[in-house]
């Protein structure tokens, strides 16, 4: 049976390099962003997944004993602004409208063991169709005030309303300044110059009123009392509390209100704290605080939600100047009534984007066969090879459902490899899924050639990521091993070649035991026999020479530099035109000296000890000093030296004693 029959891949679920809200202008993109956006769901921790946390949202509008006020606490780059521009959209927009038909699909595919979570939001988007939405970012305006004016001002425009007290903030004094006449117009501007306005002229006033700068108001205001001796009250709209009242009762309140309610979106809670604490008046002053006062009075009709890398509380203790601790107090603490830490890790990302097809006969049937296998092999990776789930909490259970079930056909080494190695993680490791998993799928059948679990082994990331590998400290060594073997090995030879180079990128991100011979964990990585692995190691290390055993260790490595083979290559090579001569061998002994380079090859003395014993003489007198002449200076000492010499003992350095000559 093909493994296209039990899985597929996530073609549309994607993690992109950066979201802002600013991105939902672009229809295409904005969709492709709904569409893709990974969510996860546990039904025992509700708080720590995306699902939970968009329930808990839709429950603000449903009962006045539901928080109203959530904080979502995430690390950088774990996919928090991707998250919010979701949100974005899903209350926003109409239930049928391509966002949300693409968010609910995907809520579906996390929530296929909890149906009915799925369900009540459906039916939740049937029955309250758009809510208005406040898209707010942290580090795009430091005046939290000015951002919402703005993003009032968008947002009802994009819905063709015009009359709100929100929109004539700015509205009324900038019409005012536009419909001044010459004459005015001139004595406004010898006010401004008298007065020093900082802000500049007329236009420049306008200009600032435009971009919803309400700080000039107060100016506008002095300029209509210089003009007609009493000021026009256009501060009067300024308080934020009375816009979002306004707001709630002609929008979101009666019989058939225009919308289901209200909801602020905050992203970059952080940078904008940080902001407030250094000038809290050009932060907007307690506009945050304003606006969790109207979440308190008005449950059911609003709702707020931030997005912050650590806690207000926690950050506050980190910053230094914090001139006003009571105030930033109260203007936070109201913020941590409900707190969520999404599990964001790319063990559950890859989890979600191979989808088992469990209700299919063919799952059920492949489980029944398999189950065991999955079970043993699970288990042996997690207590034997890994040891960062035992530290992070996660039983085995959890591993074994979202690394093991969850990845397949990914061996459960494979997927923990792919979610922590360095050149695997985020989208490169997406990648690997949507083309070489979907590849495998596509092609292989569930069972291997034994009858067990076809998997993908963790040495096909090795080919996979080259191109990633190439800055390790360890690619060139294993490069070269590779160059020199790969028109003459073996597929088995190759696998462990490979495996060999993952075990050691992989750093200590694997546990083995030194009294485990390295075949066991590469017969792991590579998916061959402990046997078939032996063989091939000894290939490799006695054949071919491109990697060697450390027996103190018990593993084995490449050579660095050049190894047996490459040496044996290079003399080959350098003597090929050579012709071999005892003078040549005779100069390179004398070359450096006759002693030392002598002794290179053989003993300095040889000691005649059997014939000594043989006939009864003194050992002693009998040592032979060696030395290495040619032919001519054997013929020159032979007739130089008479045989019938009494004297006994070592001969002086010019006699002979014994000689080895060609």
């Amino acid at each position: 049976m093909e493994l296209s029959k039990i899985v597929q891949i996530d073609e549309k679920g994607f993690v992109p390099n950066a979201v802002n809200f600013g991105m939902m202008a672009d229809p295409d993109n904005n969709l492709r962003l709904c569409e893709g956006f990974i969510f996860n769901y546990d039904s025992k921790k509700t708080k720590s997944s995306t699902v939970g946390i968009i329930d808990s949202i839709r429950r603000s509008y449903h009962s006045p004993n539901e928080s109203n006020i959530h904080l979502v606490v995430q690390d950088y780059g774990k996919g928090k602004s991707h998250f919010a521009l979701t949100l974005a959209n899903f209350f926003s927009k109409s239930a049928s409208s391509s966002e949300v038909r693409g968010i609910v699909e995907q809520i579906e595919k996390a929530t296929i063991n909890s149906p009915s979570v799925l369900e009540d939001l459906k039916a939740y988007k049937q029955r309250n169709d758009k809510h208005l939405v406040l898209c707010l970012s942290g580090d795009k305006q430091t005046d939290l005030k000015r951002l919402m004016l703005t993003s009032l001002r968008e947002t009802l425009e994009s819905e063709g309303i015009t009359e709100s007290l929100a929109q004539h903030v700015c509205k009324d004094p900038l019409n005012f300044l536009e419909g001044l006449t010459e004459k005015e117009k001139t004595i406004a501007e010898q006010y401004l110059l008298e007065t020093d306005s900082s802000y500049g002229d007329v236009q420049s006033l306008i200009n600032f009123l435009r971009e919803d700068n309400y700080l000039v108001i107060p100016i506008v205001k002095n300029i209509s009392r210089k003009l007609y001796n009493r000021p026009f009250d256009f501060e009067a709209d300024l308080d934020i509390e009375i816009i979002l009242e306004d707001l709630i009762k002609k929008l979101c309140s009666g019989e058939n209100p225009r919308f289901a309610g209200i909801l602020i979106l905050l992203d970059e809670l952080n940078a904008y704290l940080q902001s407030w604490i250094v000038n809290p008046f050009a932060a907007g002053g307690m506009a945050l605080q304003n606006i969790t006062n109207v979440c308190a009075n008005n449950k059911r009709r609003i709702a707020l939600v931030c997005f912050a890398q650590v806690r207000p509380s926690k950050m506050s203790a980190s910053l230094s100047y914090m001139p006003d601790a009571k105030t930033y107090e109260k203007l936070t603490s109201r913020l941590e009534e409900s707190i969520y830490e999404p599990e964001s890790c790319l063990e559950l990302v890859l989890d979600r984007l191979l989808i088992q097809k469990q209700d299919s006969s063919e799952w059920k049937d492949f489980l029944f066969k398999h189950s065991q296998s999955l079970t043993n092999d699970s288990k042996n990776a997690y207590e034997q090879y890994i040891t960062k789930y035992k530290e992070i909490g996660w039983p085995f259970e959890k591993f074994h459902t979202h690394l093991s079930i969850g990845c397949f056909p990914l061996h459960p080494l494979t997927s923990y490899l792919l979610s922590n190695l360095d050149f695997t993680q985020g989208r490169t490791a997406l990648q690997f899924i949507k083309r070489e998993v979907k590849e495998f799928i596509s092609v292989e059948l569930i069972s291997d050639i034994c009858g067990g679990p076809n998997y993908i082994f963790p040495y096909e990331l090795v080919d996979a990521f080259l191109n990633n590998l190439s800055n390790h400290i360890i690619y060139p060594e294993y490069q070269k091993a590779l160059n020199s073997i790969q028109a003459i090995a073996g597929n088995d030879t190759l696998k462990v070649l490979k495996s060999l180079f993952l075990f050691y990128i992989s750093e200590q991100k694997l546990k083995t035991k030194q009294t485990e011979g390295h075949e066991v964990i590469l017969s792991i990585l590579s998916g061959l026999s402990i046997k078939r692995v032996r063989e091939a190691l000894e290939e490799l290390s006695d054949k071919m020479q491109v990697i060697y055993l450390l027996p103190q260790s018990n593993i084995y490595r490449f050579y660095a530099g050049l190894g047996i083979a490459d040496l044996r290559k290079s003399l080959d090579a350098e003597i090929a035109t050579e012709q071999l001569t005892f003078s040549k061998f005779l100069f390179h002994i004398k070359e450096e000296g006759a002693e030392y380079n002598f002794r290179t090859y053989t003993n300095e003395i040889t000691l005649a000890t059997d014939f000594a014993q043989e006939k009864r003489l003194i050992e002693d007198d009998w040592r032979f000093r060696n030395k290495v002449i040619d032919s001519k200076e054997l013929i020159e000492l032979l007739n130089k030296n008479s045989l019938d010499s009494t004297e006994k003992g070592l001969f002086e350095i010019d006699s002979i004693d014994k000689a080895i000559a060609a």
